[in-house]
C-alpha cells in the first residue's frame, strides 16, 4: 500500500465555480504542513478536470480524486493519484487498480470495518453539523460517536463534517487520524489555524 495519508484533507466544493476558486487557492493550501487535496466535482462532462489536476499536481501535495468526479477513476489510475470512493462502494475491487492512496467515505462503524485492511484511509461523517451542507439533517456522531467508531481499527480515520478551527484537536484526542473538510478547509488562513491545532 502507499504511504500514510495526510492528516488534513482539503476537499473541493462540488460545483465548477467553487472548484475553480479552490484550485486557484491550492498552492497556498499545499504549503500548509500535512495537507492533501481532494478534487470532488459532481458535474458530468467538465473538460476542466484534467487541467485542474495538472495544477493540483504542480503544488507537490498529495492529490486524490473523488470517484464521482467526471472520469475520476480513470484519471486517478492513469496519473498514479489517489482515489476516494463514495459511501456504499466495495473498495476491494479497486485496490489493485489504484496505485495511489485509496480512501472511502464512511458514515458508521460497519462501513469503516469494511474499509479496514483494504483502504489507506477513510473519512467518517458527519462528526458535527456540516457547514457546507446547511440542509443536511443526518444525526451527528459527536466526539463520543467518533471515538466509538474508531476504536480498535488499524484504518486511519479522518473526521469530516463541521470541522474548523476550535474543534480539530478534539477529533484527534477522540482517536481520529486527522480531519477533512470543504468550507474552512478551502481558506488558507483558516486551514493554517486547523494545522496549528494538530501540531
Amino acid at each position: 500500500m502507499p504511504s500514510s495519508p495526510p492528516r488534513i484533507l482539503s476537499i473541493s466544493p462540488p460545483d465548477p465555480g467553487g472548484a475553480s476558486l479552490w484550485v486557484a487557492a491550492s498552492p497556498a493550501l499545499a504549503e500548509i504542513p500535512g495537507v492533501g487535496l481532494v478534487l470532488r466535482l459532481l458535474v458530468d462532462g467538465d473538460s476542466a478536470v484534467a487541467l485542474w489536476l495538472d495544477d493540483l499536481e504542480d503544488t507537490g501535495a498529495t492529490v486524490i480524486v473523488h470517484a464521482r468526479t467526471p472520469d475520476g477513476a480513470r484519471l486517478a489510475a492513469a496519473r498514479g493519484l489517489g482515489l476516494h470512493l463514495p459511501s456504499g462502494v466495495d473498495p476491494a475491487p479497486w485496490r489493485a487498480r489504484i496505485p495511489g492512496l485509496l480512501g472511502a467515505s464512511c458514515h458508521d462503524r460497519a462501513q469503516l470495518e469494511r474499509a479496514d485492511g483494504v483502504c489507506d484511509y477513510a473519512t467518517l461523517s458527519p462528526v458535527f453539523a456540516p457547514t457546507s451542507k446547511p440542509h443536511d439533517r443526518r444525526s451527528t456522531l459527536g466526539l463520543h460517536g467518533l471515538a466509538r467508531a474508531c476504536s480498535g481499527l488499524d484504518l486511519p480515520v479522518l473526521a469530516l463534517g463541521g470541522l474548523g478551527p476550535g474543534n480539530a484537536r478534539g477529533c484527534l484526542q477522540a482517536g481520529a487520524w486527522g480531519v477533512a473538510g470543504i468550507g474552512a478547509f478551502g481558506a488558507p488562513e483558516l486551514l493554517e489555524q486547523v494545522a496549528a491545532e494538530l501540531a
